[in-house]
């Protein structure tokens, strides 16, 4: 029991967080310009998962996302940096779409993200991301050199994306 207790009053201290919180994740709804569902299975010509990969700029050079581990570079989970998920049914901007999401560069400060799909232009992605008591969140996205999102918006992190 004292063994219990002291082990209680030694492992935290008021200036470590509870919980870290890792929130890098962006979705993208993908589109052609007659408006398909570019990641939809039942759409002509859909991007298959395989046609897709992720790139961060690091240092001012372009490395796949599974090469890049460490630091506040860790990819959770899934080494691709991405998922593609169905829609879900809910009535929000990506509800009912498939979707992309992105696992974006984790480096504090400006980070950018390079989405390459097989036969379209590249996404370019670039977010200001903190990190604080070893959180790592993301606050704004820019993407085509406009400001598509902030943290301060209250809305999810989505970017409609449509390609030529």
């Amino acid at each position: 029991m004292l063994a219990l207790a002291i082990v209680a009053l030694t492992s935290c201290t008021p200036d470590e967080p509870d919980a870290v919180v890792v929130d890098i994740d962006i979705d993208l709804t993908i589109q052609n310009n007659a408006g398909d569902d570019m990641l939809n299975p039942a759409t002509t010509n859909f991007i298959e998962t395989a046609d897709i990969s992720v790139y961060y700029e690091v240092d001012g050079q372009e490395k796949h996302c599974s090469e890049v581990m460490g630091g506040n570079n860790v990819i959770l989970d899934n080494p691709k940096g991405f998922n593609v998920l169905p829609p879900d049914g809910s009535t929000s901007a990506i509800g009912n779409k498939y979707h992309l999401n992105v696992y974006s560069n984790a480096t504090v400060g400006e980070a950018t993200t390079i989405i390459k799909i097989a036969g379209h232009e590249e996404i370019k992605l670039v977010t200001e991301v903190t990190g604080k008591n070893g959180n790592i969140v993301v606050e704004e996205i820019w993407y085509k050199d406009v400001q598509v999102w902030t943290n301060d918006s209250a809305t999810p992190k989505y970017v409609p994306v449509v390609l030529d």
